[in-house]
């Protein structure tokens, strides 16, 4: 059961940290609790604000003069009420999940990036570009395979290449050829799997994507609603949209 007294201030929280992790806290005032939680650019601002019904009303009908009437839509008891425009709009709204890659959380990035065909595209160019000419020990070229793992222009993937040797459970001892050419397989694969993750961590990095923006209309999308559904389910509360940039709440079974 929702207690304005003490649950207050834990959901608004809550809901920031919600907003944040997926990239939508912007142009987003929250009402609870006699006050408002908005963001500043990016910063949240707490202010006293206990009517919220100034910022939800909405158009009921026009009088017989033609005179608009005004509708408070917040919910009488007041538990909390939200007014938003942008992503979280279109979110609840469309069921449109469209934000910049630059406002996610460094978690949803790790989730949302490889799934864009552009970053992977980069991802595997770069790999082509490093790995030229460069997939197999050969002797001619380099006196020790220790030196052949170590070559190449990106020296931060030296300290990802040594983890390498750890996975190599034997000497480098041969007594056929098959072995030998096994063993090179065997050197390609872990190089390649630590390469791609290194250029995928320094492209998820660059400020080049910050603009790039992340739509989705299915899964992500519902994932995303049923997250936010659940948090105020937690506080024993379900939400109505008033119009297409605000929601009201209401205690479970009201």
């Amino acid at each position: 059961m929702f207690n304005k007294e003490t649950d207050s201030e834990l959901l608004a929280l809550d809901i920031v940290a919600f907003l944040r992790k997926w990239g939508m806290w912007q142009d987003v005032q929250i009402f609870t609790g006699g006050k408002c939680y908005t963001d500043d650019h990016g910063a949240l601002v707490v202010r006293d604000e206990r009517h919220p019904e100034k910022y939800l009303e909405g158009i009921s009908h026009y009088d017989c003069n033609g005179h608009t009437v005004w509708k408070d839509l917040s919910n009488p008891e007041r538990f909390l009420d939200m007014t938003f425009e942008g992503a979280f709009s279109t979110l609840l709204r469309h069921h449109h999940y469209e934000v910049k890659i630059g406002d996610l959380s460094d978690e949803v990035k790790r989730l949302l990036i490889p799934k864009t065909n552009k970053c992977m595209d980069e991802v595997d160019a770069l790999m082509d570009e490093y790995l030229e000419g460069k997939y197999s020990w050969d002797p001619a070229e380099f006196d020790s395979y220790e030196e052949w793992m170590e070559f190449g222009e990106h020296p931060d993937i030296d300290s990802f290449i040594e983890e390498a040797q750890s996975h190599i459970d034997r000497k480098v001892e041969f007594s056929s050829r098959e072995e030998y050419y096994d063993f090179l397989l065997h050197l390609e694969e872990i190089r390649e799997d630590i390469v791609t993750k290194y250029f995928e961590d320094e492209i998820s990095e660059e400020t080049y994507w910050d603009s790039e923006v992340f739509y989705d209309s299915g899964d992500y999308a519902s994932m995303i609603i049923q997250e936010f559904e659940n948090l105020l389910e937690k506080y024993g509360l379900w939400y109505d949209l008033c119009f297409s940039w605000s929601l009201t709440t209401y205690r479970k079974g009201e």
